[in-house]
């Protein structure tokens, strides 16, 4: 039921982008109302998933008898009346999910101290009791002169109630936030994200427009032919001579997740939910760094015949490693949605956030590339030591393990590591079924643009010097 639900708001989508294409034919260039078309089927998927969400029926909150007493007390005990709801009805005791408090005379629920004659050993200071959903509910606590202080938790909010009176057989009146708000600050909340993202998809396409400009169509687009020979070089000439040609791309990173869902999963995956698709994602993430960079790495000396005679701009051979490895990436992606299916994982409309660190790890591998291939050509161990530094931070990235063991300032240390934050970010939307926060997105693309920006102001600064290290 629940596919079925997504296809029609799938189809629903499609048909609303479409008639939008139709009318603006005449006014936009093909590209642009293919970015209104990505832009319409975000919100479509996300007004499909609005509309299908619902306040879960009961809601909890958190009474803690804090042991203290007013001045003027006797004592510390506390004890709950009802709970009235909007319609006046009342909700007696059972509502307790967890926690032990007594029932006092069939009247009170509520807690003593061990000097009350009712005290048994299996008592708790804290409960937790479960009500409906709703608004203008009241939690009336009884009061007295040995009444003391509770903590009232709900919400996300917490405050002291003082239960002590003079008089004997009054009640305190405590009014719990309205859940109804709930639905609005998760709408208003994901509203925001879906703006922040569609900000970001026009900066993208911005800095797309300028890369045309200035490079694509003075560089590139003369260099056509060259470059997509290269990229077709570069693809069929990894599987040359081989049996089952690109189907390695499939059966190599399922070989690999494999091996490592044998190894790890006694040891450190027992606690961890959905393990198999918690190791794809970081499986999937690591290999495609991994394959972009080191390819990358050698394709200036690998191409040093071609450039020493001709004059071409030398970051064509980077970037057609680079979309040879975004390839193999690709067909792994979509293997990666197959496991996550078979595992019972639901596919949502915030799948289609993930073009986000697919974007920067995009922009992450090339400025990382153009950094390793131009220290390569001047320093030929460098791929010794890269290769150690890859070993060490695939071992730093949490592919196979959790980090929720780590200190607090542990797991800050983490998202030093660009990698790792795109890991994070696949995990965060297929397994948590949340979006990153802002911070993360901001985060995510400083590492990208930062890579990126040194790997091209070495280029233009070393361009002329690479003619004569080959």
């Amino acid at each position: 039921m629940l596919i079925e639900h997504y296809l029609i708001g799938i189809v629903i989508a499609v048909l609303f982008a479409g008639t939008a294409m139709f009318f603006l034919r005449k006014k936009f260039s093909m590209k642009i109302r293919l970015s209104l078309v990505l832009v319409i089927l975000i919100l479509g998927a996300a007004v499909w998933d609005f509309s299908k969400m619902t306040l879960p029926q009961t809601e909890q909150f958190t009474l803690t008898a804090l042991g203290q007493k007013n001045e003027a007390a006797w004592d510390s005990q506390v004890f709950v009346l009802d709970i009235t709801e909007k319609n006046g009805s009342s909700s007696r005791f059972s509502w307790a999910v967890e926690g032990n408090w007594i029932d006092l005379y069939h009247e009170r629920y509520g807690w003593v101290n061990a000097s009350h004659e009712a005290w048994t050993p299996d008592l708790t200071n804290r409960v937790v009791l479960q009500i409906p959903t709703g608004s203008d509910r009241k939690v009336r606590f009884f009061a007295a002169p040995y009444c003391g202080k509770v903590l009232v938790e709900h919400n996300g909010t917490s405050f002291i109630v003082d239960t002590y009176s003079s008089l004997e057989g009054t009640t305190v009146d405590v009014v719990l936030s309205d859940s109804v708000f709930q639905l609005k600050d998760i709408a208003r909340q994901t509203t925001c994200y879906l703006v922040l993202y569609i900000a970001l998809l026009l900066c993208l396409s911005i800095a797309y427009l300028l890369i045309k400009r200035f490079i694509v169509n003075s560089r590139i687009q003369k260099y056509h032919f060259l470059f997509q020979q290269l990229v077709h070089r570069d693809f069929t000439k990894k599987y040359k001579r081989t049996v089952l040609g690109i189907a390695w791309s499939m059966l190599s990173p399922l070989l690999s997740l494999l091996v490592m869902r044998i190894v790890f999963t006694s040891l450190l995956g027992s606690e961890i939910e959905h393990y198999t698709i918690y190791l794809f994602s970081g499986q999937l993430v690591f290999t495609f760094f991994s394959d972009s960079t080191n390819e990358g790495m050698a394709s200036l000396l690998n191409n040093a015949d071609i450039f020493t005679k001709v004059n071409v701009p030398k970051y064509l051979f980077l970037f057609s490693k680079n979309i040879s490895s975004f390839i193999n990436f690709g067909i792994t992606l979509a293997i990666y949605f197959l496991f996550v299916l078979a595992d019972g994982l639901p596919i949502t409309w915030k799948f289609l956030l993930l073009i986000y660190p697919i974007t920067c790890l995009v922009i992450f591998n090339l400025g990382m590339g153009l950094i390793l291939s131009a220290i390569f050509v001047f320093f030929r161990d460098i791929q010794y030591l890269y290769s150690i530094f890859t070993m060490l931070l695939m071992y730093m990235s949490a592919i196979f393990y959790s980090i929720d063991s780590f200190p607090e300032f542990g797991r800050y240390l983490f998202l030093l590591n660009p990698v790792y934050l795109y890991i994070r970010y696949f995990r965060k939307i297929v397994i948590e079924g949340t979006i990153p926060s802002v911070e993360f997105h901001v985060l995510a693309a400083a590492y990208a643009l930062l890579a990126f920006g040194i790997g091209c102001l070495i280029y233009k600064k070393k361009n002329h010097s690479f003619l004569y290290y080959v």
